[in-house]
């Protein structure tokens, strides 16, 4: 569901920052220059937006489709109802990729294998982190685990703006090397945010402890 969600976030702030022209209203499925566009919902600026987004992805896999790192280059766009059902698919790729199977390739050069193998460490740590946050979760409803309801929405609308963010362009490339790139501010979020979960949560467990017995 929080996938979707930053999905429709997406959508609001492409529209905000793309330039968008006037007079996007257009006959169903007509053809511009990159896609085929059905229109369904008849939101000029939205659907103005979601081309944008199509034809970008359409572009950036035209342009990198001899690159090893492209995920879905078949997936695109033709409707508002395939960017909606592809975010959390995007979300996916944003936040987990490169996924185990891509870390190492025995057909990699040894300078590739070793930035993987880099790539892979700092995956693990995200992955340790992101449960981290989940538990941090699970917790805010026990009344012993420190958490206040303020903590808890102001925890929930940073992560929300970086899932918006990493959505927005995953959903324009398929490439992870670039993805692992441009996500990585918005990762150091959540990987400090999974820190502190952990320390939180191994707290509230050593002090669960400490009741038990004492």
């Amino acid at each position: 569901m929080l996938p979707l969600l930053a999905g429709i976030g997406s959508i609001a702030i492409t529209v905000s920052f793309l330039d968008l022209k006037k007079g996007s209203e257009v006959s169903t499925a007509e053809s511009i220059p990159c896609v085929a566009w059905l229109h369904a919902w008849h939101v000029p600026y939205v659907e103005s937006a979601l081309i944008e987004i199509a034809c970008i992805r359409s572009r950036l896999f035209e342009y990198s489709k001899a690159a090893t790192s492209n995920l879905d280059s078949e997936v695109a766009f033709h409707s508002a109802g395939d960017v909606l059902a592809y975010s959390p698919r995007a979300a996916q790729i944003g936040f987990f990729s490169p996924f185990p199977n891509m870390w190492f390739s025995e057909k990699s050069s040894y300078q590739s294998q070793f930035f993987r193998a880099v790539a892979a460490v700092e995956t693990l740590v995200m992955y340790v982190a992101l449960l981290g946050v989940l538990l941090q979760f699970g917790l805010m409803f026990s009344t012993q685990s420190g958490v206040s309801r303020e903590q808890f929405l102001a925890t929930v609308a940073l992560l929300f703006f970086s899932l918006i963010w990493v959505e927005v362009y995953a959903l324009t490339t398929g490439n992870i090397g670039s993805i692992y790139r441009v996500r990585f501010p918005m990762m150091l979020l959540w990987i400090g945010m999974g820190v502190l979960a952990w320390q939180r949560v191994l707290g509230w467990l050593e002090l669960r402890e400490q009741r038990k017995y004492g």
